[in-house]
């Protein structure tokens, strides 16, 4: 399924600008060309919010978070924590198109309990 997303918005990028990278009004450019990186949600929310995120209490998330720049909202479990930080700080910062998922499959916001578990081969 990646592969065919990959195709099909590099297809249309190269419709539409006659190649792969497409310039943004900023001067940043954007290359649509594939594959495109692959990554766990996991490991790119450890790569921004440190190693030890799925290890750190609810409270800890919550002052990691605002040291992070994160607006959040009082008392948001641990999970809509994570899910703020991958969506200002992956998603937010990215330029060029990647794929995040689960280990399990799934992608998004995942359960307080899934979300630590210590078997880094299911964890999100």
């Amino acid at each position: 399924m990646a592969s065919l997303v990959e195709e099909m918005i590099g297809g249309a990028a190269r419709e539409l600008t006659g190649g792969n990278q497409v310039t943004q009004s900023d001067g940043s450019v954007i290359d649509f060309s594939g594959p495109w990186p692959r990554k766990k949600y996991r490991d790119a929310v450890m790569e921004v919010a440190g190693a030890d995120w799925f290890q750190l209490s609810r409270d800890a998330m919550e002052k990691k978070g605002r040291e992070l720049g994160l607006e959040l909202e009082p008392k948001l479990a641990a999970a809509d924590i994570t899910q703020k930080v991958f969506e200002k700080k992956v998603e937010g910062q990215a330029v060029n198109p990647s794929f995040h998922h689960s280990s399990s499959g799934g992608a998004g916001a995942f359960s307080e309990a899934e979300s630590r578990r210590p078997d880094g081969g299911r964890c999100v």
